[in-house]
């Protein structure tokens, strides 16, 4: 089953993006959380 795979797949990448993001304190943009980066609070 190659869809059964797909989805294993990409599920994995989403929950081992999450994590990167919440041990990195959300450095990436797209996180960025305000307490974290005070830049993106002077920004918006």
């Amino acid at each position: 089953m190659i869809v059964i795979g797909t989805l294993l797949a990409l599920s994995t990448l989403s929950i081992g993006f999450g994590a990167v993001a919440v041990a990195g304190g959300g450095r990436h943009s797209l996180e960025g959380p305000p307490r974290s980066r005070p830049v993106s609070t002077t920004g918006r």
